[in-house]
C-alpha cells in the first residue's frame, strides 16, 4: 500500500511538471543557425566586411517537408534581444510557427555588457537590415519552412526597420534576390515614414502604447493612412492602460534569471514582474516631421535635410532634431499575451 502511494505521488509530480508553465527561457531551447551577412553602416545598403552572423531557431514539432510552416524572423531593438526572442519564439513554435531570433550584436563580437550606444556603433540600423535579409535568404531554403510565409518582426529599433522595409527603394541594396518578406510587424517601434510614392503591397501591423515616446495619436494615424494610400495593407493597435498603469515601451520586458542586471546573451531569462512601470526618457520621432528619402539617400527633420549619413551620424541628427520625450517602460503580461495572440493569428491566416 505504501509503495502504491509513493508511485502515485511520483506519477502526479511528473504530470504536474509536464503541464507546469515555463518560467525561464534560454538559447538551449532552440538551435544556433549561421548565415551570411555584412557589417552595415547605413540605411543605404553599404556593405562592409562580410561576416557569419547567427541566431536561434525554434521549429514546431510537426514541421516537415510535407508540412512546411510559417516563420517569423525577429530583429532586436537598441538593447538587443535580452531574452525577448527566446520567449516569443517558444510561444510561436508551440503554435505551429517557426521563429528565428537574430543576434545582431553577438554576431559582430560586441561585448554584451557594453552600453547600447557602443553596440549600435558596430550593429546599427544598416546591420539589422543586412541581417534580416541574410537570414531570410538562408531560412527560406529550409525544407520545413514555407518560403512564401516568412515575416519580419521587430522590437523597438527593429520595429523602426519593419516600417522602413516596406519601401523597396530602401531595401533593394540589402536584398540578395527577389525573395522578400510576406509581411512586417512592429512591436513598440516608432511611426516612421519614407518618401517613395509606392510601397510594397504587403501587410504591416504595428503595436504600441500611448505612453511610449514613439507614439503620437495624430502622427501615428497619419502614418497608417499614408501606408494605406501607398499600397500597404496596414493597421495599428494602440494600448492605453489606466491613469496609474499606462502602457509604454517593452511590455514583454525580460530580466536575467540569475539576478545579473546584464544577463548572459544565451540566458536563462525570465519575464519581469507584471504591472510594473518605470519612468524613462525615450528617443522620439514625433513632432519633427522626420522623413527618410531612400532615392536621394537623405534624412530630413524640422526643415533640415542631410544626405549620405551613416548610422551614427543619422542617430546624432535624430537626437539633435527630434530629441527625447517622457515615456514609460512597461511590463504588462495582459498586453503581451494579447499581442502574442494577434501575431499567431496574423501569420497563421496569411495563406488561408
Amino acid at each position: 500500500m505504501i509503495r502504491f502511494a509513493l508511485l502515485l505521488l511520483m506519477s502526479l509530480a511528473v504530470s504536474s511538471q509536464a503541464v507546469a508553465k515555463k518560467t525561464t527561457f534560454s538559447d538551449k531551447d532552440g538551435k544556433i543557425i549561421e548565415f551570411s551577412s555584412y557589417m552595415g553602416s547605413d540605411l543605404w545598403g553599404s556593405k562592409g566586411n562580410k561576416i557569419q552572423a547567427h541566431g536561434i531557431l525554434y521549429m514546431p514539432e510537426k514541421a516537415s517537408p510535407s508540412n512546411p510552416v510559417p516563420l517569423a524572423i525577429i530583429i532586436p531593438g537598441l538593447g538587443g534581444q535580452r531574452g525577448r526572442d527566446n520567449r516569443i519564439c517558444q510561444m510561436l513554435s508551440e503554435n505551429g510557427i517557426a521563429c528565428f531570433g537574430v543576434r545582431t550584436y553577438a554576431s559582430r563580437n560586441a561585448p554584451h555588457r557594453a552600453k547600447s550606444s557602443e553596440k549600435f556603433r558596430v550593429g546599427g540600423a544598416g546591420s539589422r537590415l543586412h541581417d534580416a535579409y541574410g537570414a531570410l535568404e538562408k531560412l527560406a531554403k529550409e525544407p520545413n519552412i514555407d518560403p512564401k510565409n516568412i515575416w519580419h518582426l521587430g522590437f523597438s529599433l527593429g520595429g523602426f526597420n519593419s516600417a522602413l522595409a516596406l519601401d523597396s527603394a530602401l531595401t533593394a541594396p540589402f536584398q540578395l534576390s527577389e525573395l522578400d518578406f510576406a509581411g512586417f510587424i512592429s512591436l513598440y517601434g516608432p511611426c516612421v515614414l519614407t518618401s517613395s510614392e509606392k510601397l510594397k503591397p504587403k501587410r504591416f501591423y504595428a503595436f504600441i502604447g500611448t505612453a511610449d515616446a514613439g507614439y503620437n495619436e495624430v502622427e501615428c494615424n497619419e502614418f497608417i493612412t499614408s501606408l494605406k494610400t501607398r499600397g500597404v495593407d496596414a493597421a495599428i493597435t494602440v494600448f492605453e492602460g489606466s491613469q496609474f498603469r499606462r502602457i509604454g515601451h517593452m511590455w514583454d520586458y525580460m530580466q536575467s534569471a540569475t539576478g545579473d542586471w546584464h544577463g548572459k546573451p544565451e540566458g536563462p531569462w525570465k519575464l519581469g514582474q507584471n504591472n510594473r512601470n518605470w519612468p524613462m526618457h525615450g528617443v522620439t520621432l514625433m513632432g519633427c516631421q522626420f522623413l527618410v528619402r531612400p532615392a536621394l539617400k537623405e534624412i530630413s527633420a524640422n526643415n533640415e535635410t542631410m544626405a549620405n549619413l551613416d548610422d551614427n551620424e543619422a542617430w546624432e541628427f535624430l537626437i539633435k532634431s527630434c530629441g527625447t520625450a517622457d515615456s514609460v517602460r512597461t511590463t504588462n503580461h495582459k498586453v503581451m499575451k494579447s499581442v502574442d495572440k494577434e501575431i499567431v493569428s496574423i501569420i497563421s491566416r496569411y495563406n488561408k
